[in-house]
């Protein structure tokens, strides 16, 4: 392995320089200089500007790892007890995107959009007090539909309301789609059927499409 040019007094050799190369000429590659015009390597002297970004290094993978166990706290907190008030319920987690009657009790719907996948619904009893508040887009909630009797206003209680909606002529059905994380994994895609008198014919789970390689190329 050939040296390398390093020059000047012994206090600004401590901040080495390398010996000058064209544009392209030589590159640092895990510690090692790649002199691509000679073909040689040499080691990588630790200067001054490397103890710096080394030590800037540090610190921002520090200050990464508490952002994230920040995030895992504030994830691991449940936003809204049981117990709580329908209206600090609303205070904190804002206007439900819709609301719907269940017998006595009231289904605040907070759904998330087609790309965040999550729906939550917060059950308000006849006392005006929070009972439940689950993500309703599982596999679990999608069993609770019962193809053949299931009507729209059973599925809007039961996941909420679709991310899209389509109609197909010539089988004459109307899908509801329901992007969700399945088993809090795979980008997977719900769709429900419904025929003209609104009553589900069928349940098809699959990959979101969105998520496919080359779907948004």
């Amino acid at each position: 392995m050939m040296p390398l040019d390093v020059w000047g007094s012994p206090a600004q050799q401590d901040d080495i320089r390398w010996r000058t190369l064209g544009p392209g000429d030589g590159i640092y590659v895990s510690g090692f200089f790649l002199d691509l015009r000679l073909g040689y390597s040499g080691i990588f002297f630790v200067n001054k500007r490397a103890k710096i970004m080394r030590r800037m290094y540090r610190i921002s993978v520090a200050l990464a790892l508490l952002a994230g166990l920040g995030a895992c706290a504030t994830l691991g907190t449940a936003p809204v007890v049981p117990g709580q008030s329908e209206a600090e319920v609303i205070a904190r987690l804002g206007q439900p995107t819709h609301i719907y009657a269940d017998g006595a009790s009231r289904l605040l719907e907070y759904m998330h959009g087609p790309m965040g996948q999550a729906t939550e619904m917060a059950r308000i009893g006849p006392d005006g007090k929070l009972v439940t508040y689950e993500q309703v887009l599982t596999m679990r909630s999608f069993a609770k539909i019962t193809v053949g009797a299931a009507d729209k206003n059973t599925v809007l209680r039961t996941i909420g309301a679709p991310s899209e909606t389509r109609y197909y002529a010539a089988s004459r059905l109307e899908e509801w789609s329901y992007p969700f994380k399945d088993n809090g994994v795979w980008d997977s895609l719900m769709a429900v059927y419904f025929d003209q008198t609104g009553i589900v014919r069928k349940l098809q789970n699959g990959p979101d499409p969105r998520y496919q390689l080359g779907a948004f190329d």
